[in-house]
């Protein structure tokens, strides 16, 4: 069978070749026919037309023609490479452009330190990447980042959940919001901004933490509670509005965490909450334990802002309280640690308050506690309370179940609002006792008009082992220190009492001890600065009264009131700088002496008598011990050649002779001396005796001519 030929022109047509047929190849570059039957050969650099096309995803398509290069190259974050195997490698470099979409990274570490984070939603965090048990809450500014979410304690992500809707001030709230609660208890909440009206009490469930900066929980008509919180909830920014205050009303409470003995409410904090306008009690806390109160502010209360009624382990810092009045039976209090007289409640213990305003409680205390053990009040701002800060007994009145004890006062800073400033007080039948109150400043505390026995910056009584140091005492009214009755092993040191004052006469002491007191004062600086502050200032720096017997150790003081020190017969014991003294001088002639037969002199003017021991021109000593006794008479109208003799008499008998001579008839001094010890209530006095044969012998007056010096130097 003859081959078929096809020239080049007819290859269009030329689909599938026949049986038979023969192919050849040309060189299109030689524009001849094949007929000499000669074989042509076809090459790429002289085929004409497409190799091939390229599609995007986006763009037009490409058509590779000959002769022409296709590259592939790198871009962001993409880098190409050709091999000797005729392969092109694509990798993906460090360098990561916005990813979009849903993205997995397997054991992948984005490192946030070096790089920006933002708009990143977690739905869960594994246990293995948090730090022990903390739990955090993703915050930011108030109002807005605190709501995004908290880890729990397994360290997973839970969002807060919202009450859907705000309160509009008019509708009852009350149900809606604590169906709200108890739906979600247990979890992190949120009430959104919002005046929510309630007529019943909103009850926060136990283990339940409510963010409500904003929220508005009121009840404007009727006295009640209006919150109440359970064991481990948490309570933050909330605004508890009462029905006002202007009447005390047992049962407006703004916020109660109550449990029962055996059952008490546990580990609950209160932050950033406002309350006001309430009849009895801002916040009460009864049978709680481990409650942190934190800058929480407490306005217009009926009768405590806050109480903490037999409960342990109860703290309160950077609290506001102002305005509480107008109180029940003549009592209110900014904040108080106590409980029911009743001995079937337990005492309150291990509480504090610290860096915290309590202002005019204007009835009766700013911070108290009856019979609380282990309180500490600290580094807090006292004003416009009656009384500044009180420990006692529980109850007040009749038998004490309990004196307050071990509590320390310190730091605080109390102006006077017309009574004590600090007040620490037992019974008869239990002591307060090693309570410690220092670094205090109190100015212008104690009642205008007052006794000074009764009224001043710090007053004690029924107290054992009461530390009072390094207080700074201003311009208080009636005494700065007042050991009213019955102190035992008290420590008075490093206190500057400056200026007490008074409106009445002869009523102004820097240390005040009246009856049965017993301890130490020394190091104490009382000092005298305006003497026309007042109408009495600085009267008396230490008094020892003597109305029952005192054991006061009195050591070295700075003091310059008007009176140094004033004892009333009763045993002082003296540190080396403030030792019993006395001095006194003749102010007159004492004329004619019965010649042979001693005579007591008169010495009717004081030098100096520290310690009130000297009067009727005898001595008496306080304490037992050392005495150096010295003496001089000057007698006059002397006779030539006889014998004058003067003499220091103990109780009725001499034990000191000084024997002169006469060589002339002009005056002759005597000088007795002795060191002698004393015990408490001996006499020391001075006596002359003439043997002149006459009873014309005179004793000239002076203080430079006849005297009597009394000095202790020791036991």
């Amino acid at each position: 069978m003859a081959a078929t030929e096809k020239k080049i022109a007819d290859l269009v047509a030329f689909t599938t070749p026949a049986d038979g047929d023969l192919l050849a190849s040309v060189d299109v570059s030689d524009t001849s026919q094949s007929d000499d039957g000669s074989t042509k050969k076809i090459t790429r650099a002289n085929f004409l037309g497409t190799l091939f096309s390229i599609a995007a995803d986006t763009g037009d398509d490409l058509d590779i023609l000959p002769a022409k290069t296709f590259s592939i190259l790198g871009g962001t974050g993409i880098a190409s490479v050709a091999s000797a195997t005729r392969k092109i490698t694509l990798n993906i470099d460090a360098t990561v452009a916005t990813l979009t979409g849903t993205q997995t990274f397997t054991n992948k570490t984005i490192n946030g330190d070096d790089n920006t984070l933002s708009n990143i939603a977690y739905d869960s965090i594994k246990s293995t990447s948090r730090t022990g048990n903390d739990v955090k809450l993703v915050t930011g500014t108030k109002g807005a980042a605190y709501e995004d979410g908290v880890w729990d304690s397994n360290g997973d992500m839970v969002g807060l959940l919202s009450l859907v809707g705000a309160g509009n001030g008019v509708t009852d709230d009350t149900t809606t919001i604590n169906a709200f609660l108890t739906a979600n208890a247990g979890k992190a909440v949120r009430i959104p901004a919002g005046d929510y009206l309630v007529t019943g009490t909103i009850a926060i469930p136990a283990n339940t933490t409510v963010y409500a900066y904003g929220a508005r929980i009121f009840d404007n008509i009727t006295h009640r509670t209006l919150v109440t919180m359970l064991s481990n909830s948490r309570l933050f920014g909330m605004e508890i509005d009462g029905a006002a205050s202007a009447t005390y009303d047992a049962d407006g409470k703004g916020l109660s965490i109550t449990g029962t003995d055996g059952s008490e409410v546990y580990d609950v904090i209160v932050k950033d909450v406002y309350i006001h306008d309430i009849g009895n009690y801002g916040i009460v806390c009864d049978y709680a334990e481990r409650v942190n109160i934190e800058n929480v502010r407490i306005e217009d209360i009926g009768y405590c802002g806050i109480m903490i009624l037999s409960s342990w382990y109860i703290n309160i810092d950077r609290a506001y309280i102002d305005t509480i009045t107008p109180g029940s039976a003549g009592n209110c209090y900014g904040v108080a640690f106590t409980a029911f007289d009743d001995a079937a409640y337990r005492i309150t213990r291990y509480c504090t308050i610290t860096n915290s305003v309590v202002a005019n409680s204007t009835v009766w205390e700013g911070i108290d506690t009856h019979g609380g053990y282990n309180i500490r009040i600290e580094n807090n701002f006292i004003y416009g309370c009656a009384v500044g800060i009180v420990l006692k007994m529980i109850p007040s009145a009749g038998t004490a179940r309990s004196a307050a004890s071990h509590c320390i006062v310190k730091g605080n800073t109390v102006y006077g609002g017309g009574n004590i400033g600090c007040y620490i007080n037992g019974t008869t039948d239990l002591y307060a006792r090693s309570n410690i109150i220092s670094d205090n400043v109190f100015y212008e505390c104690g009642e205008e008009g007052g006794d000074a026995i009764d009224t001043g910056a710090i007053n004690l009584g029924y107290t054992y082992n009461t530390v009072i140091s390094n207080n700074m005492i201003d311009k208080p009214y009636g005494s700065g220190i007042i050991n009213k009755r019955n102190n035992y092993g008290f420590v008075i040191t490093g206190n500057l009492i400056r200026d007490a004052q008074n409106s009445v006469a002869n009523q102004t002491v820097g240390i005040y001890n009246y009856v049965d007191n017993v301890g130490i004062i020394s190091g104490n600086q009382l000092y005298y600065v305006e003497a026309g502050l007042n109408t009495d200032v600085a009267q008396i720096g230490i008094y020892i009264g003597g109305d029952v017997e005192n054991n006061v150790t009195l050591g070295p003081n700075a003091n310059n009131y008007q009176t140094l020190i004033t004892m009333a017969d009763e045993r002082v014991n003296y540190g080396h700088l403030t030792k019993p003294r006395a001095r006194a001088y003749s102010a007159v002639n004492q004329l004619n002496l019965v010649d042979s037969t001693p005579t007591q002199v008169a010495l009717g003017t004081e030098n100096y008598d520290i310690g009130t021991n000297f009067a009727s021109s005898t001595f008496t000593a306080p304490i037992d011990g050392y005495y150096r006794c010295s003496g001089q008479i000057m007698f006059s109208n002397v006779i030539a050649d006889k014998l004058y003799v003067g003499q220091i008499y103990k109780n009725a008998a001499s034990i000191s002779d000084d024997y002169k001579h006469s060589a002339l008839a002009q005056s002759l001094a005597c000088k007795p001396s002795v060191t002698d010890y004393l015990s408490a209530g001996d006499t020391i006095k001075l006596y002359a005796t003439s043997y002149a044969d006459a009873d014309t012998v005179d004793i000239t007056l002076g203080t430079k001519y006849t005297f009597l010096e009394v000095e202790f130097i020791g036991d």
